[in-house]
């Protein structure tokens, strides 16, 4: 019974406490400051440099001055941003319970305000300008008074009116402009409204005929580094599908080449070292994978990509890295044992067995046994390593015939950028003169049938001319042995050494490829014949590993000005390397110029 007449009272006394709210005023606070803003408060004579969250009440004026900004944040979470050479002079913040009075005169400049709607009828919110007034509830509005005090305004979202005291009051709608004459005239448009369309991923010319077909203007354009093709639209404000006033700046950004870099040459380095090369190239450490050889620890054996390669910014380049030597054991003495004793002996010191067991006629040792081995007792072998064996067989009464050793390779020709295969074709092929055995630097192959044939994929090389030994015979004949000339290996590409500008109009390029040399020069897609340079002989023929090239470039009368020179370089080896240059819009030559 307590509680109901304690909520009577208190339902019965609220009108009575809501009367006795007083009227208050309110506040506004300074919440962004961008160059010189300057306040004049309220009984001062002088202006002050504006403070960042500072307080303004009633009666006080702000200023900004050129190319400055200012924010203002009322209590209700509304928001007026000045623009730059704008005067506004607060005229009215009032608040008694939910409602809440605020009116400001824009003396000249512009203003955009979001106006949070407001809860009680008797609220308002006002502008004055020199030739209107503006009334708001709950809107996005943009006013603009120019020098002479003429007044431009317009909603972008919600409605209020404007008045004057020639035509009175004209309700605003949303997407409308309204504008006053000095006279008080009040000229009420419709604001034509545009879709925006989807640019992302067109080029920038066809992004901009866009644009201007949809009725919009191009804006800001910007370029970014990026992997997609130069001018390529990656995003756009506003979004496509947006719908925008007419004639709306549409911001774009763009795709900008990114330079290729160059892979270093970092074999032979230390890891360390390489790995600084590598940053310093603006590359990244791919695999870094570890392999034992007799090279110091820690020393690049090989890497990928090659040195000299174009690749994209932060690609990865793996290393192959030297562990150091392995651990070396002593080769045991395996002349006349059988070949499970020697597999025993070899596994218990950490050495293998080759798996082809090879024969030699012998009048001394069993047949069966071991008679011959490969390394030699009491030398050093490489820790896990094979060893090779020959076991004794008895004196042949006819010798099968040394074989011959036929080879083409799979890529023709005198240069190569990748290391073909090794085609191997050995005769003769009686099937009674099996077993054949092949080795192909020092890989062993038995062939117990015809045909002997074999792709052999040699391992990574040397630049230039290599050789692979090749041996073959048949079981208890003679070797056949056979050195064979690879082509020339090269697979670096070539060096654009310098591109320069000479007597205003010509172009000179210097090519450099030290390995299989300089085949073709293109400038603009022009073949261009060698100026001068130096010549040396590989594979027997003379071929330029440095060059000069130049061309004379026609500019057009109405040329952009960076004017981009696509220059191609090819070597003997099929490696090529492209580049754009761009180069200054320069006034032709003398000597280009046509006498009147």
């Amino acid at each position: 019974m307590k509680k109901w007449l304690v909520v009577l009272c208190v339902g019965f006394l609220c009108p009575y406490l809501w009367a006795e709210i007083r009227e208050k005023k309110g506040e506004i606070t300074i919440s962004y400051i961008e160059g010189e803003v300057e306040t004049l408060l309220s009984g001062k004579k002088d202006w002050e440099k504006a403070k960042l969250y500072q307080k303004l009440t009633m009666g006080d004026r702000i200023r900004t001055k050129f190319s400055s900004k200012a924010e203002l944040k009322l209590s209700d979470g509304s928001t007026i941003n000045m623009s730059e050479n704008s005067i506004m002079d607060i005229t009215e913040l009032l608040e008694k319970g939910l409602t809440r009075k605020s009116g400001f005169k824009l003396w000249m400049g512009g203003i955009k305000a979001r106006f949070e709607r407001l809860k009680t009828k008797d609220s308002e919110a006002k502008f004055y300008t020199p030739t209107a007034v503006m009334g708001l509830r709950g809107t996005t509005v943009w006013l603009l008074v120019d020098w002479e005090g003429k007044t431009r305004c317009g909603f972008k979202e919600g409605r209020g009116y404007i008045y004057s005291d020639k035509e009175g009051e004209k309700p605003v709608n949303e997407n409308e402009e309204a504008s006053v004459s000095l006279e008080g005239d009040i000229t009420i448009k419709t604001l034509e409204m545009k879709t925006v369309p989807n640019l992302m991923g067109k080029m920038l010319d066809e992004a901009k005929n866009d644009i201007i077909a949809a009725g919009l203007k191009v804006g800001e354009i910007r370029a970014e580094e990026s992997d997609k093709p130069k001018d390529e639209v990656l995003s756009q404000y506003p979004v496509g599908g947006s719908e925008v006033l007419a004639n709306t700046s549409v911001n774009l950004v763009i795709a900008l080449e990114i330079p290729p870099c160059i892979v270093p040459d970092l074999i032979g380095m230390q890891r360390a070292d390489a790995k600084k090369a590598i940053m310093e190239a603006g590359l990244t450490l791919g695999m870094v994978i570890e392999q034992t050889s007799t090279k110091p620890k820690d020393e690049v054996l090989r890497q990928r990509p090659n040195p000299g390669t174009e690749v994209k910014k932060e690609s990865p380049v793996d290393l192959l890295i030297s562990s150091g030597p392995p651990p070396k054991v002593i080769v045991p003495d395996l002349i006349g044992r059988s070949i499970e004793e020697a597999k025993a002996m070899l596994e218990g010191i950490g050495l293998k067995l080759s798996e082809i067991i090879l024969k030699k006629e012998s009048a001394m040792i069993a047949e069966g046994r071991i008679v011959d081995q490969n390394p030699s007792a009491d030398s050093e072998a490489d820790l896990g390593s094979f060893v090779q064996v020959w076991t004794a067989i008895s004196p042949l009464a006819v010798k099968p015939p040394i074989p011959t050793i036929g080879y083409l390779f799979s890529i023709p020709g005198l240069f190569v950028s990748e290391i073909p295969y090794l085609i191997l074709n050995i005769t003769p092929t009686t099937p009674g003169l099996s077993p054949l055995f092949l080795s192909v630097m020092e890989r062993l192959t038995r062939f117990d049938n015809p045909p002997y044939t074999l792709n052999f994929k040699p391992p990574v090389m040397s630049m230039g001319v290599n050789k692979i030994n090749v041996s073959a015979w048949f079981e208890g004949g003679d070797k056949a042995s056979l050195a064979i000339e690879t082509p020339y290996y090269d697979s670096l590409p070539p060096k654009i050494v310098s591109v320069k500008i000479v007597k205003g109009s010509i172009i000179r390029v210097v090519v450099e490829d030290k390995e299989s040399g300089i085949k073709n020069v293109k400038i603009d897609g022009e073949s261009i014949p060698v100026t001068e340079g130096i010549q040396e002989e590989r594979k027997e023929i003379s071929v330029w590993t440095r060059g000069t090239y130049q061309k004379t470039i026609i500019i057009a009368k109405h040329a952009p000005a960076i004017i981009p020179i696509r220059i191609e370089v090819e070597d003997n080896a099929g490696n090529k390397r492209q580049r754009t240059e761009r180069i200054p819009d320069l006034p032709p030559s003398p000597d280009l110029i046509p006498k009147q």
